[in-house]
Order: structure tokens, then sequence, then C-alpha cells
């Protein structure tokens, strides 16, 4: 599923396990024409990844990983959103 907010159209996936493939989302990466912060609901452990997607693409992007228990926080992280989605990624060292 696609989240209009804000200016930034934000893809959201739902997996059961912790080991799942991620198709739509690769697709939706690989067809963006700028850098994609994704989000990932699922039942592993809060993180942030810089993945990349499968070859032969190899496109960057950020996952926001969060476990279920959090559903009921998701607007106060997708206020948090735009400082996760760019923090040092594609930065210098000196910018950071």
């Amino acid at each position: 599923m696609i989240l209009a907010y804000v200016l930034e159209n934000i893809p959201i996936e739902v997996k059961a396990g912790t080991n799942s493939h991620l198709r739509s989302l690769h697709s939706y990466v690989n067809s963006a024409s700028h850098h994609v912060t994704a989000v990932r609901f699922w039942s592993g452990e809060f993180s942030i990844q810089d993945v990349t997607t499968p070859a032969p693409d190899n496109r960057p992007y950020r996952l926001v990983n969060i476990p279920f228990y959090y559903i009921g926080q998701f607007q106060v992280l997708l206020s948090l959103l735009p400082e996760i989605a760019f923090r040092d990624f594609g930065r210098d060292s000196a910018e950071a």
C-alpha cells in the first residue's frame, strides 16, 4: 500500500514473518525517480536499515521496520519519519 503523507508517497508493507520477500516494495523502489523511505510492519524488532533492491537494479532505499505492537503509535512514528528518512543518508561525513 502507498500512504500519501505531506509531499511524499510512503510505501508500506505488512508481513507476518521476519524472513519475507518484499517484491511489491522493491518494484516501487525500482520505479521511483527519488530516494525512497519505506515502512514495514512485521513481527521482528524495530530497526532502520539502508538496503538495496535485488540485482540487477540494486537501488538503495531506507527501510523502517516497525513491530506490530507499535501500530497504535504509527501517527507518532509517522511524524518522526522525515528525520528518520534522511538522517545520514547520502551525506558526506563532513556534513553529518
